[in-house]
């Protein structure tokens, strides 16, 4: 299936070093064009070392997800940073958007720009399940 004709993805424990490659169409370029994606839910795999690189850098430069028409965006990711957050290119307005993590990752992206929404839901986690 060709990502252009993708409207809806989820995908559900991701590991947190998950690799978007597969849904690029070029080698000539760093941007991942998803056009008519309209609902994206990602859920990626609590991990205890590392920060996990979600988009993975090519050529020395991390791949550009862009995201045009999407509407909803999910992201759940409580135990690693999510540069997915950084890299994603999102449209001016959205209708939801809601993100869960820890706190001390909602600090590291304190300089991302979330677009206007109809609905914005974050959910903050003190402390990891390990955590006493």
């Amino acid at each position: 299936m060709d990502i252009a004709d993708l409207e809806s993805l989820i995908q559900l424990n991701a590991p947190s070093n998950h690799s978007w490659t597969p849904f690029s169409t070029s080698d000539d370029s760093n941007s991942i064009e998803f056009t008519k994606l309209k609902h994206l839910h990602v859920e990626y795999q609590a991990i205890h070392e590392g920060n996990g690189a979600v988009v993975p850098h090519r050529d020395g430069h991390p791949w550009k997800l862009c995201f045009p028409n999407l509407e909803s965006l999910s992201i759940k990711c409580t135990k690693s940073i999510c540069p997915l957050l950084e890299y994603m290119v999102l449209p001016s307005h959205m209708k939801e958007i809601t993100i869960e993590m820890k706190l001390e990752d909602f600090q590291h992206h304190a300089e991302v720009s979330l677009p206007a929404a109809n609905r914005i839901e974050l959910k903050v986690y003190p402390f990891s399940s390990d955590d006493p």
